[in-house]
This record gives structure tokens, sequence and C-alpha cells, in this order.
């Protein structure tokens, strides 16, 4: 159930969905599995609803490049539809493929040396969630900003290893 909160009006981003049009807000909080996503569960409706109404909805073509390897976003993409594939070394080596419910773009609010590249594997809705929203949540729920630091480290390490493998060869 949407609470009053959650269902103030927020403006402009917007879910095509077919012909009919939603809300980002709406879109996320009536999708169990995107309310429920690691990113989301520790927060509140109403705190999800903020997040999403300064968020920005975009729609990729398959192979379409979002990130370029090194480069940081300007905030942390939310795959609410779709895949997409990290990978380093301009493509070289694949690091994990990523689907709905998950994040990446990481770099934007926590510190890493690793700033994947990402493409999309399949056609895909995004959301990018502003990075100066999910800082003051960050500060507000410790344990968001462990879930995005733990989420990085973990691709860290998987690049780590994959440099290692090819490294032997």
């Amino acid at each position: 159930m949407i609470t009053a909160m959650a269902q103030e009006q927020c403006g402009t981003p917007v879910v095509k969905i077919g012909l009919k049009h939603v809300e980002l807000r709406d879109f996320v909080l009536q999708d169990e599995l995107l309310f429920k996503s690691d990113l989301f569960r520790m927060l509140t409706q109403g705190e999800i609803g903020r997040l999403l109404c300064q968020g920005q909805v975009r729609s990729v073509r398959v192979g379409q490049r979002l990130l370029s390897d090194g480069k940081r976003s300007k905030g942390l993409l939310f795959i609410l539809k779709g895949s997409v594939q990290l990978w380093t070394g301009d493509g070289q080596v694949s690091l994990q493929l990523l689907g709905k419910g998950d994040f990446f773009g990481t770099a934007a609010v926590v510190e890493t040396d690793l700033r994947p590249g990402a493409t999309a594997a399949e056609d895909t809705q995004l959301a990018l969630l502003p990075s100066p929203g999910l800082r003051a949540l960050m500060a507000a729920h410790p344990d968001l900003e462990k879930l995005i630091r733990q989420k990085t480290r973990e691709r860290e390490r998987r690049a780590e290893e994959l440099a290692g493998f090819l490294n032997r060869w």
C-alpha cells in the first residue's frame, strides 16, 4: 500500500509502459521486486518516493554504452527493466551481468578505483538517482552506505581475480 506521503505528486520522472506513462515513484513502489530490492529495503516509502522524484528515467537499446571504463556517472544507476553488462579494459573483460533491481555507478557516491564500463545487454530502462539525494540518505542510513560499499568491494575483488587470471595466460 502506498502511503499518503509517497502519493504526493513529485513531477517529471516517468516510465513508459507500452502506451501508458507512469511516474517513476509509483512504478517502483508497485513492483515488488524493485520495491524490495537491496537498495530500497532499509528505506521508508516516503524516503524512496523523495529519492525517485529526484531521479531521471532513461531507456537504452541493446548494445548501447552507458558508462565508459574509468568514468564516473552523475549518480547511481538503478535497473528498472532489462539487463546491463559491466566490463573493464575497453570491453575485453566482462565483470558481471546485472538485472532488474540491481544498481551500478557506485563511484558516484563512494570512493573507489574501480569504475567499470557498462553496456545494455538488452533493451533496458534505468533510473539515474542523483548523488546528493543518495548521499543524504546514506548519512541517515549507515546500512545503505555499507550495502553500496559492499557491492563496490565485491566488484573490485571480481575485477582483481579476473585480471590475475588473465595475467597468468
